[in-house]
């Protein structure tokens, strides 16, 4: 049965040795990010520009809404920071405690299916998946013990609340917006290198395809 690639062979869209070689360097990182499709083409020069150029426009624009953002939080009043807090404390509350009531049934399932495999008589040849069976039940399975101590960390959705902890706050979300622009920084250094970088592997890669040519 013929792969991806083969399949170019088969069907006689291919001919020869240097195309085939050219649509195998589909499978390496020099054309990551080109997608997974595969389509026979003389030259990748630009899907390879495009590909990375994509990831740096996605990047940029993640920059400046996190730009936009961190001047937007460093303008807020004390009245606005306030109910910024209390919004976002309610919404974290939600959320922990739908996750720990979601995690309560869930571990009320796993405990029924441990309960039914701890049951299995099986013959001692089985004895090894019985076991890998539970393994894998005590590793997922567990309490709502995590979810009852965010909540408790989490702080009152009041004005006392953010009182008490107003400059913790404010130096968590410049942190976090700090960190995602470095992070997104980083990617687009990152993306230009490895575009510089596939660029000058895939022009030498086509030099040696061409010593095809001369035999």
């Amino acid at each position: 049965m013929p792969t991806g690639y083969t399949a170019f062979i088969e069907d006689g869209k291919v001919r020869d040795a240097k195309s085939f070689l050219h649509l195998c360097l589909r499978a390496f990182g020099v054309c990551i990010k080109m997608g997974d499709t595969l389509e026979l083409k003389d030259d990748y020069t630009q899907d390879i520009i495009d590909g990375y150029q994509k990831e740096i426009d996605y990047h940029l624009e993640q920059l400046d809404g996190d730009r936009k953002r961190l001047c937007e939080i460093r303008k807020l009043t004390d009245e606005e920071k306030c109910e910024r807090y209390i919004k976002e404390t309610k919404e974290k509350i939600k959320d922990l405690k739908y996750l720990r009531d979601k995690d309560i049934t869930k571990y009320a399932d796993y405990m029924k299916i441990k309960e039914e495999v701890e049951g299995w008589d099986c013959s001692g040849k089985f004895q090894d998946v019985k076991e890998f069976a539970l393994e894998e039940i005590n590793m997922c399975a567990s309490t709502s013990s995590y979810y009852d101590e965010q909540l408790k960390a989490c702080g009152k959705p009041t004005r006392a609340g953010y009182e008490k902890v107003k400059d913790e706050y404010m130096e968590s979300l410049i942190s976090n917006i700090l960190w995602d622009i470095d992070y997104h920084t980083k990617c687009i250094d990152r993306a230009v290198k490895g575009r510089k970088e596939a660029l000058k592997f895939y022009n030498e890669f086509k030099e040696e395809l061409n010593k095809l040519d001369k035999k």
